[in-house]
């Protein structure tokens, strides 16, 4: 329910979906590439936001895998620096998001909770 009110929330700002934050190491490929191993930065339902050391090339088809899920098409959209955006061919259900948000919340999302106390 949370990541679907945060979608209509994040609408306004033209995105399809609001961006969770996460963190965890996924493979990315591109076509006539080999795998590399990317940072994850924040993922929603119609796509994610890394970090890597390579170069990915804006409007190239690639192939994401996070740990447990097959394979998953996106088309990179934007890059800057080491950052790049992508979207999803098929957008992910809202409930494999929030599990996958639950399995792998950023490390600074955490430490915030513990500094409360």
């Amino acid at each position: 329910m949370e990541a679907d009110r945060r979608e209509r929330v994040d609408s306004r700002d033209g995105r399809k979906a609001s961006r969770l934050p996460v963190g965890f190491t996924a493979k990315l490929r591109e076509r006539g590439h080999s795998t590399m191993d990317v940072e994850v930065l924040d993922l929603s339902t119609s796509g994610f936001r890394i970090t890597t050391l390579f170069r990915v090339q804006r409007g190239h088809l690639v192939w994401f895998s996070i740990p447990g899920l097959q394979p998953l098409e996106a088309v990179v959209r934007w890059s800057s620096n080491n950052e790049h955006g992508c979207e999803f061919v098929q957008p992910l259900h809202p409930a494999v998001v929030a599990h996958i948000r639950k399995l792998y919340p950023r490390v600074d999302d955490t430490r915030h909770e513990f500094d409360r106390f």
